[in-house]
């Protein structure tokens, strides 16, 4: 593999990748079309992280739109996962060999990366979804068929994009949520960059009072995916 100068990075809300943002100098930003582009350098790396929102469309048309414009040597799919096996714990990083697309027998490869293989991860592949994964007794079932060990809904759409402009294509995910956890959709508590919206939150905490405290450790956890997350994207912009 040769060295890598630029690396793009496509994640769905700012706050999974915020302490990479953060680390950027000089840190620039780019409003366009709805997404965001933050671009600068990290020890001697051009870096640039575009937030994609949510889902395939824009999982697509973001990556897409980053190639074209950063001409990255390598495209980073980085977020927050579920965890499907019980064996993963909240803030686990999951570096899969391939990443596949639920109902569909299709899958991408992982590139491997210098002084960091999937194998030593010991993690197969993770799963994308079209659609939230929100319960256990899914989360169980999307592990059953497929043999997945985490899910998103971005990462196949991204490395597609990536197979499309032949672009080498790496993937890292953070769990966000354990096997058994029950979490709340997040469209009815956070807003688009994964802030706690105070009064949405409440008013469905009202009307859900089980999810009082689900909806509470998913806040925390977020905060603790993000940390792991973005500490182990640092150690890879360093390796490569």
């Amino acid at each position: 593999m040769c060295p890598v100068k630029r690396v793009g990075i496509v994640t769905a809300i700012a706050r999974e990748v915020t302490f990479v943002i953060d680390r950027l100098e000089p840190k620039n930003r780019d409003e366009r079309n709805h997404r965001t582009l933050f671009s600068g350098d990290f020890e001697g790396k051009q870096v640039s992280i575009i937030i994609s929102g949510i889902g395939k469309r824009r999982a697509r048309e973001a990556t897409d739109a980053l190639i074209s414009k950063a001409m990255p040597d390598i495209v980073i799919s980085a977020g927050f996962s579920g965890a499907l096996t019980r064996g993963l714990s909240v803030g686990d990083i999951v570096i899969p060999k391939l990443v596949t697309l639920d109902g569909e027998d299709r899958s991408h490869r992982v590139a491997r990366l210098p002084g960091i293989t999937t194998n030593e991860t010991g993690y197969e592949k993770i799963l994308t979804a079209r659609r939230f994964i929100a319960h256990p007794e899914e989360k169980e079932a999307l592990f059953n068929r497929s043999g997945a060990v985490a899910v998103d809904m971005e990462s196949f759409f991204v490395a597609e994009a990536c197979a499309a402009r032949q672009t080498l294509f790496f993937a890292i995910r953070a769990i966000s949520d354990g096997a058994t956890a029950i979490i709340p959709p997040p469209q009815a508590i956070v807003d688009n960059a994964a802030n706690l919206m105070r009064k949405e939150a409440a008013r469905y905490c009202v009307k859900n009072p089980h999810m009082i405290l689900p909806t509470i450790m998913f806040m925390v956890n977020l905060t603790i995916a993000s940390r792991a997350l973005g500490r182990s994207l640092l150690s890879i912009l360093r390796l490569l």
